[in-house]
């Protein structure tokens, strides 16, 4: 009976995730020397790097915990969470999720939602490439029919709200030495991160902005946006926000609605 190529690949993914040597070698030649060293060697390759694939894209949370913390911990993510694709892009997706379960990160708190910020900045990073609106276009439709529209969100926009000071941690990390004498760890944060052009941006806002934002994101209105925000958040600035939506490509499309 003949094996399918599926078949042998499942087998091996699981041999070499599992320590099973036994379904591996059913398809090697017979006769080598050191089979299961040979395999071994390779499991510690595979392991080794998807292990640095995931570092390279959680970076921050690698330097929080320690490289051997964090290769224990990609070793675990590794054994659930294989790729499930060719395209490596898309590996890591499930990290943040399996920190936030994982019993070694139990005491910390805030490493789930550090890597919930690199996360949302891969995908921003690899988001389409839609040219944004500038400043100008929200003075040239005019305020009321502003109101009226539906602002379509970048496709890079990513919204961030964390009980943790995630994005300062982080941009403690961007530098040689992290500082984080000044960080107030139990002061929530929120982020949108955004890529108009070919830097990731990572904007600071505030609750009631990040409301505001998040009503946009679903698909409202502006003027019915606003008001949600403001029942929620009265302190709500409004021409602040939009100022800075505007400013940092935010929205490639002003939708009227029917007049």
């Amino acid at each position: 009976m003949t094996t399918s190529l599926a078949e042998i690949q499942k087998t091996m993914a699981e041999g070499l995730l599992h320590h099973k040597n036994d379904g591996i070698k059913q398809f090697l030649s017979d006769g080598q020397e050191d089979l299961d060293a040979r395999i071994s060697v390779y499991r510690n390759n595979v392991f080794y790097s998807l292990s640095n694939a995931l570092a390279d894209l959680y970076p921050v949370v690698q330097e929080l915990v320690g490289q051997e913390f964090f290769r224990a911990l990609a070793n675990r993510y590794v054994r659930m969470y294989p790729p499930a694709q060719a395209a490596m892009v898309y590996f890591g997706e499930e990290f943040p999720d399996f920190v936030e379960q994982d019993k070694a990160c139990a005491e910390l708190l805030y490493l789930p939602d550090v890597a919930k910020l690199e996360l949302a900045r891969q995908r921003a990073y690899h988001a389409a490439d839609i040219e944004s609106l500038t400043p100008e276009a929200m003075q040239e439709v005019g305020v009321d029919r502003l109101l009226q529209s539906c602002l379509t969100l970048h496709p890079s926009v990513q919204l961030l709200s964390s009980s943790w000071a995630v994005r300062s941690i982080w941009l403690a990390h961007k530098g040689d030495q992290p500082k984080f004498e000044d960080i107030d760890l139990f002061q929530g944060q929120q982020s949108i991160l955004v890529r108009p052009a070919y830097e990731v941006l990572v904007c600071a806002v505030d609750l009631a902005a990040m409301a505001l934002f998040a009503e946009i994101a679903k698909g409202a209105a502006l003027g019915a946006a606003i008001e949600t925000a403001f029942e929620q958040y009265p302190e709500l600035d409004v021409t602040q926000a939009l100022a800075l939506g505007f400013s940092n490509g935010f929205f490639t499309d002003i939708n009227f609605q029917q007049e």
